[in-house]
């Protein structure tokens, strides 16, 4: 539970980390690193290389070369931080390599490829062990250079959102938690590139 899944171009769909429980208690669980892909068309599974680090409520991202950026997320078990690491998959050699990390560390956050190609990287939640909280601040990354850079923030902090790219390049939030006491919002915005 609490992985990800992206369609490759090749149509297989790879499904990466999230937890398995490790007891009987809810909160007996570790966060993995594994990567796997399914074959819709022989409905099977099959492993392949498994990324830098383990995580979960991260998000999923193909880009326009191919490749599937992997942001953010927990890692270890309940009490892990956040984290605001990077990586990309290559699904021509199934291995993954580092990328320029996010300026904030978060989970449960939205991603959306837009028009240009860059990643729009919105809200989430963050914990650093000690403090914690929704996010409002937005960032893009730059698949040509592997970098991060600041954009505007969401009007409302939320985690747990979904995201849309509109047909006219714009980006569709809904949604999600206000703070970590889970009181939803039915509030949206629109990002403009």
């Amino acid at each position: 539970s609490f992985f990800a899944t992206t369609l490759l171009a090749n149509g297989k769909v790879l499904a990466t980390g999230g937890r398995i429980h490790t007891g009987p208690d809810y909160f007996d669980y570790k966060a993995i690193a594994w990567a796997d892909l399914y074959d819709p068309t022989t409905r099977k599974w099959s492993a392949t290389g498994p990324m830098t680090i383990s995580r979960e409520d991260h998000s999923a991202s193909l880009l326009p070369s191919g490749q599937v950026l992997v942001t953010g997320g927990t890692t270890v078990d309940f009490n892990g931080v956040t984290v605001a690491s990077a990586e990309l998959y290559n699904p021509t050699t199934g291995r993954w390599t580092a990328t320029g990390s996010m300026l904030q560390s978060r989970e449960r956050h939205t991603a959306t490829v837009l028009q240009n190609g860059q990643v729009l990287i919105a809200g989430g939640d963050f914990y650093d062990g000690v403090n914690g909280g929704a996010l409002a601040e937005c960032e893009l990354y730059d698949p040509t250079l592997g970098t991060w850079s600041a954009t505007a923030s969401m009007n409302t902090s939320r985690f747990g959102a979904r995201a849309t790219l509109l047909l006219d390049g714009r980006v569709f939030e809904a949604g999600g938690y206000t703070d970590l006491n889970y009181i939803p919002t039915p509030t949206a915005e629109l990002y403009t590139p």
